[in-house]
């Protein structure tokens, strides 16, 4: 049955592919301070200058999903950790991402009808579209 929805809600990691112990280990990555907003559960890429920036779709050099950000706030200067980047220009920004290769996701797919069920498991471009405030989630979907 077709979801009755499109709006999106990001690439959501659910489980490990294999029968390893799952830590939900995360990676840290730089963020620019001149970044824009990253979404919860966005995709994130690492660019050519070293810091992670939001995926959107034909991008080829994702690493993985946001799952936070840790900076210190520029008003407040205290250590502030958050599900969302807002692009506010803290100079410490590190983004804790969801990078392991044998990760699964959750994803919304754009199409009217039911995927296939021979489409499970192949790749697929993903449709961008910039998250919901005030929550902050992605509303990224699969965009088949």
């Amino acid at each position: 049955m077709a979801n009755s929805s499109s709006v999106g809600f990001g690439i959501k990691p659910i489980k490990m592919y294999g029968n390893g112990y799952e830590n939900m280990g995360l990676g840290e990555y730089p963020v620019a301070a001149s970044s824009s907003a990253i979404y919860f559960q966005d995709l994130v890429c690492q660019a050519a200058t070293g810091y992670v920036v939001v995926g959107i779709a034909g991008t080829e050099n994702i690493i993985g999903s946001l799952n936070g950000v840790f900076y210190t706030d520029p008003t407040t200067s205290k250590p502030t950790w958050r599900n969302y980047y807002d692009g506010n220009a803290a100079t410490d920004i590190q983004a804790l991402v969801n990078d392991s290769p044998l990760q699964q996701y959750d994803v919304r797919s754009n199409n009217s009808s039911a995927s296939a069920q021979t489409d499970v498991g192949l790749t697929a471009d993903i449709a961008y579209a910039v998250g919901v405030t005030p929550n902050w989630v992605s509303r990224a979907t699969l965009d088949d």
